[in-house]
């Protein structure tokens, strides 16, 4: 396997995974809300599929809050 398929191939799964996230996780979240979601995930660690952080959008806000699994942690 070379070097660059590998790369297309990380690429191609990090997006299925990101939109992934935007249907179940991010539900309603902008293009800009979930890249700033991303982004503190992964500047955390932590896996928002396993329910360690959430996407909270409530009045036109966003709340990136973490559970008590990611606290643990």
């Amino acid at each position: 396997m070379t070097a660059q398929k590998t790369a297309i191939e990380k690429v191609e799964h990090d997006q299925k995974w990101m939109e992934l996230v935007k249907r179940t996780v991010a539900i309603g979240a902008t293009n800009d809300e979930l890249a700033m979601f991303i982004h503190q995930v992964r500047r955390t660690g932590l896996d928002p599929l396993a329910r360690q952080i959430y996407f909270i959008k409530a009045n036109n806000r966003v709340i990136i809050q973490t559970s008590i699994d990611g606290f643990r942690l």
